[in-house]
Order: structure tokens, then C-alpha cells, then sequence
């Protein structure tokens, strides 16, 4: 299982919908309900009840849908925290002069004047 696919998963779950999932997430709907189908295989659980009135959480689904944001989350603040620092080795230039979310760096600390590769010494 990849963060990717549980990116799917929560995108369907926020939609209700496969095929509205599958317009956000910029996939076929077809790929995107095999990806579905695939990880409930691997996890062995149903993960959403299908109807024609649309597509709902299961119970399991709920609880595994919890643990999926927490992924997400602390996967996105592995990349906050350490991206600074890949791009520090590759470039030395000042901040100010460079397009970049503040927050990649830290939004509570004013690093206009510093340069990447001193990030790389804090």
C-alpha cells in the first residue's frame, strides 16, 4: 500500500463518488476503482459499501480511513521538514530570491537573509 493510494481512498470518501474522486484526482475512473478494489483486497476489508445511490464508508472503512489521514499527515510533515534540506545541498542562494512556500521553511522564523546551504547547518 502506497500513500498514494491512500490518497485515493480518502478523495473518495470525501466525494462519495468513484467518478468524482477520479476527476479531482486527474485518473480514470476505472484505474481508480481497480486501486480501491486492490487495497481492500490487500488489507482484507471492505473499505465503502457500493450502491447506485453512491458509495458510502463501511464501519472498517471509517477506522481505516482515520489511520489513512494520520499517514498522510505525518508524510506531509516528513516533506515540510526535510525538502529545505534537499534543496539546501542543491542550491545556494538567498530565500528571498527564490519561489518557495515559506512554509516549506518555517513559518515562524524569518529566513529571508539566510541562505539553503545554511539551513542545512542548523
Amino acid at each position: 500500500m502506497t500513500v498514494q493510494q491512500l490518497k485515493y481512498i480518502v478523495t473518495v470518501a470525501e466525494t462519495g463518488s468513484i467518478t468524482e474522486a477520479a476527476k479531482q484526482l486527474f485518473i480514470s475512473q476505472p484505474s481508480l476503482s481497480n486501486a480501491v478494489k486492490e487495497i481492500e483486497k490487500e488489507i482484507g476489508i471492505a473499505i465503502f459499501l457500493r450502491s447506485h445511490a453512491g458509495i458510502t464508508l463501511t464501519k472498517e472503512g471509517m477506522e481505516f480511513l482515520g489511520y489513512a489521514r494520520q499517514v498522510i499527515q505525518q508524510m506531509e510533515l516528513l516533506e515540510d521538514r526535510y525538502v529545505a534540506y534537499k534543496i539546501g545541498i542543491i542550491y545556494d542562494t538567498p530565500l528571498s530570491d527564490m519561489m518557495i512556500d515559506r512554509k516549506v521553511v518555517n513559518d515562524n522564523t524569518d529566513l529571508c537573509d539566510w541562505k539553503f546551504s545554511d539551513i542545512l547547518y542548523c
